[in-house]
């Protein structure tokens, strides 16, 4: 503990230092002040740690290797957010901040967390996006309170085990790193319902690896895919399915497990062949295919009453199933760079469409 008399000396530090800033606190705002805000940090005094009633601290823009220990002292902290400043590391010290719900250091050089990550026991979100990650603390597993992990634009090669522990963990993300395999351990994360993947390296799933069945979105996304493995066919919950940009040929039978679908995009893949079965997407509003090799349409696609978008645009198809008129709830249609405005002499009338793309 310090006297009022010393901590009062500290906060005037405190106060000139903001000042630089463009802030005015006075002593008395100082002590009750909760949330700061700071761009373009290049120090940051000893002296900020007596601010005890601080629960909110944005950093954005610094200059400095590692995380300033004064920041360790904010024990009332409940989120820290430092973003471009070049920390290289996430400390052992990290652990003083025992009420943190909410960390997030995106954007800058840290390739090593410590273990002591772990015994932040309220943590409720991580983001450590656009890092030199490969690796996490086996520690991570105790977050039992962890809902939110953002990993995007860091260097993992594999699926990172620790994570596999979060039973309560419900958005993770890995877009943008070198994942070549998946591990057979998802289908533990029970409470999983958003996982993104994309702009990683994967080529294939295996028949050991199932997703959570909890999962509504998921995107595959920028990887190597030439199939829609039959693990996610297996997805009864999915509601949203991004795999644009692989190599994907058709769209299987079993595409019609996924009951509860409302957005699939499979553009930019190679698919010539849609089945028949994607009329079993009842619940399915938005559809794009845009930049494939498809030239029919199955008219079992006119049954998907929900459907409001479709985006065809850059295929080669010349005509419309013929029951299209039936697609009552369109309200956007994309068919630019396709053969279809040319060769429908009468384009059906749709009550409840907003916006036709095509090409005059």
């Amino acid at each position: 503990m310090i006297s009022e008399k010393t901590k009062e000396e500290k906060l005037k530090v405190v106060q000139t230092w903001l000042e630089s800033f463009g802030y005015n606190f006075s002593i008395d705002q100082l002590q009750k002040l909760k949330s700061l805000e700071l761009i373009n940090v290049k120090r940051i005094p000893s002296e900020l740690g007596v601010m005890d009633s601080l629960t909110y601290l944005n950093i954005n823009y610094g200059s400095f290797d590692h995380t300033p220990k004064s920041i360790f002292n904010l024990k009332n902290l409940e989120t820290l957010i430092i973003t471009n400043a070049g920390i290289t590391s996430i400390p052992p010290e990290i652990r003083k901040l025992v009420k943190l719900k909410s960390l997030v250091l995106t954007k800058n050089r840290i390739s090593c967390v410590s273990n002591k990550l772990g015994e932040l026991s309220d943590l409720e979100k991580l983001d450590i996006s656009s890092n030199f990650l490969t690796s996490l603390p086996k520690s991570i597993k105790k977050l039992t309170q962890l809902t939110e992990v953002y990993l995007r634009w860091n260097l993992f090669e594999i699926f990172p085990t620790p994570l596999l522990k979060l039973a309560g963990l419900v958005s993770l993300d890995l877009s943008h790193n070198n994942i070549k395999v998946l591990d057979r351990s998802m289908s533990k994360m029970k409470s999983l319902e958003y996982l993104a993947l994309k702009h990683n390296k994967l080529n294939r799933i295996t028949k050991d690896v199932n997703f959570p069945d909890s999962i509504s979105f998921l995107t595959l996304s920028n990887n190597n895919f030439d199939s829609i493995p039959d693990s996610i066919q297996k997805m009864s919950k999915l509601e949203s399915l991004g795999m644009s940009h692989n190599h994907i040929q058709r769209v299987p039978k079993g595409i019609q497990k996924l009951v509860e679908l409302k957005v699939l995009n499979l553009s930019e893949n190679s698919i010539s062949h849609i089945s028949p079965h994607i009329g079993s997407l009842k619940q399915l509003t938005h559809l794009i295919l845009r930049s494939n090799d498809i030239e029919t349409l199955p008219n079992e696609l006119t049954s998907l009453t929900e459907l409001s978008n479709i985006d065809v645009k850059n295929n080669r198809i010349s005509k419309l199933p013929p029951d299209f008129k039936k697609l009552e709830n369109l309200c956007f249609i994309d068919i630019r760079e396709t053969n279809l405005f040319k060769t429908c002499k009468d384009f059906p009338t749709l009550a409840n469409l907003r916006i036709l793309k095509y090409d005059s």
